[in-house]
């Protein structure tokens, strides 16, 4: 893992009419460069994850040697966004989407999409470069090799790295100029690409903000965006993706079961209804939207049981909210179909 949150460099901008606005930071275009040619030509790294966002709102006099770099790589991915280009659009060959679902703006990562409408994700780049495996849309459902798929997941976060050091004192990130290129970024005796010239050798190389500017909210804490895609990837690797026949039939059973409850108009909480029965004389619709918040209160409740059982038994992690929103509805259908009937 290479931080380059504090290698840094200024850079011209134009407001919303090209006019001049002033000068913002960007990730210094020279460093970066030097670390990808060395990676380039020793040609001994797994995979790199350059998350580092090459907009083209930024020019810099480096841009055109960055972008020869880049193109010249094999197993290299670089982020980039639906509502924004790159500098160059050759880079595109290069590049994964690098967003993500929210319930809320607040609440950060929810679930990760693989593929969207235009293209890939970064972490289903990698993934598909790296196994050979294509996940694709087939009709109604994906596939990966044939293997019934999801399009997104909520991530296990198989690997987190929140820290700049360990336990021990070690260094979990590495800075980009001090450490990696040494103090004297250009020409640098004290870095390890002088001191140990094989510390990328076979290993994926994460490059991107560690402690700052990109960092997310997830169900984990606050984790650097470079880890997240990351842990993105893992989960393809890990087959978090996949879903398993076994998995199938016991959803199966256990939506058979609901629904057969529900027509039989079994409640998950139904003792808790007669707390509003003091409601009735107030007002019949105001009991009945109370019954229906608890019902869907039970299903929600009954899922997320069902949900941890799946985590703990088939490694299976799955958004509730639909599926207990829509049994709240049928439910809600049975009862005011089989009350109509009585009437």
């Amino acid at each position: 893992m290479i931080d380059v949150s504090y290698d840094r460099q200024l850079t011209d901008v134009k407001d919303e009419y090209g006019l001049p606005a002033g000068q913002t930071d960007i990730t210094d275009r020279k460093k970066l460069i030097r670390i990808l040619d060395y990676l380039h030509h020793r040609n001994r790294y797994k995979y790199i994850l350059c998350d580092i966002f090459l907009d083209e709102a930024y020019s810099t006099p480096e841009d055109s040697q960055l972008i020869s770099v880049i193109l010249s790589m094999d197993r290299i991915a670089i982020p980039r966004h639906s509502d924004l280009n790159l500098i160059d659009s050759r880079l595109n060959t290069k590049a994964g989407y690098a967003d993500y679902f929210t319930i809320m703006k607040k609440n950060g990562i929810v679930k990760y999409p693989y593929l969207n409408k235009e293209s890939s994700s970064l972490p289903l780049k990698m993934y598909e470069e790296i196994t050979g495996h294509k996940v694709r849309k087939k009709g109604i459902a994906y596939t990966d090799n044939g293997k019934l798929a999801r399009s997104s997941i909520i991530l296990n976060y198989d690997f987190i790295s929140k820290y700049p050091y360990d336990n021990e004192g070690r260094k979990n990130w590495l800075n980009l100029g001090t450490d990696v290129l040494g103090t004297d970024s250009l020409n640098g005796e004290d870095g390890l690409l002088k001191l140990d010239p094989e510390f990328a050798d076979y290993k994926y190389v994460l490059i991107g903000s560690f402690r700052k500017n990109d960092i997310h909210n997830t169900v984990k804490g606050n984790m650097p965006g470079t880890i997240v895609l990351f842990n993105a990837y893992l989960s393809l690797l890990n087959r978090h993706h996949i879903i398993s026949w076994l998995f199938i039939i016991f959803m199966f059973i256990v939506y058979a079961m609901m629904a057969y409850y529900s027509l039989n108009k079994v409640q998950a909480i139904k003792w808790i209804s007669q707390y509003t029965l003091q409601l009735e004389k107030k007002g019949g619709y105001i009991k009945m939207i109370i019954n229906w918040l608890l019902s869907w209160l039970g299903y929600s409740l009954l899922m997320s049981v069902i949900c941890l059982i799946t985590y703990i038994f088939f490694d299976e992690t799955y958004d509730i909210f639909i599926t207990s929103t829509l049994f709240a509805i049928i439910g809600k259908i049975i009862d005011i179909y089989f009350t109509k009937g009585n009437d």
